[in-house]
């Protein structure tokens, strides 16, 4: 038997688990780790003039650092919210490979 949901109960799922405020901080943590080693972050942190793509400069690493600083100030309200603030962050780099 197939189950349908609708988007609603989809979005009052995915927001209904709550953030765990350490496991959150460590998961930031490791992610900065592995990020150590991607070559595009200075790329992305200062795109060249000449590319033929409009990116806008973005400091992952540092944007990952204000994630942190909001999950220790309880601004997200579950673990969605933290989820999508990291998804963007890699996003706005415009790397396929994040």
């Amino acid at each position: 038997e197939t189950v349908f949901v609708t988007p609603d109960e989809a979005y009052e799922c995915l927001t209904s688990i709550p953030l765990n405020q350490d496991t959150s901080i460590k998961t930031i943590d490791q992610l900065k780790k592995v990020l150590a080693f991607q070559s595009s972050l200075a790329y992305s942190k200062n795109p060249p003039k000449e590319a033929k793509v409009d990116v806008e400069p973005v400091n992952v690493l540092a944007t990952l650092d204000e994630i942190r600083k909001d999950v220790k100030g309880k601004l997200y309200k579950n673990n969605y919210q933290f989820d999508f603030a990291i998804r963007e962050a890699l996003r706005r780099t415009r790397e396929a490979h994040l």
